[in-house]
């Protein structure tokens, strides 16, 4: 599933969330949400803000379930 929002002045937000089951066990699934906010800077210039968590319902021993990323960058767009 994936939501996308463009506020004024070119500021846009981008959603997704996707769950994954496992075909050969029942119990066992994956699931992924991310969101990030591009804000215009100059011109072609943006500031990305992005966050990431992942969950994985049933780990191999010694893995954590569940994993969570935020990342900051600049986006140049070529048009």
């Amino acid at each position: 599933e994936n939501f996308t929002h463009k506020f004024g002045k070119g500021i846009q937000f981008i959603q997704g969330v996707s769950i994954t089951p496992a075909w050969n066990e029942l119990h066992a699934w994956a699931s992924s949400a991310n969101a990030s906010l591009n804000i215009p800077v100059y011109k072609r210039l943006s500031f990305t803000l992005a966050l990431l968590d992942t969950f994985l319902n049933d780990p191999a021993p010694g893995f954590k379930r569940n994993s969570f990323q935020l990342t900051t960058g600049l986006t140049y767009s070529f048009k």
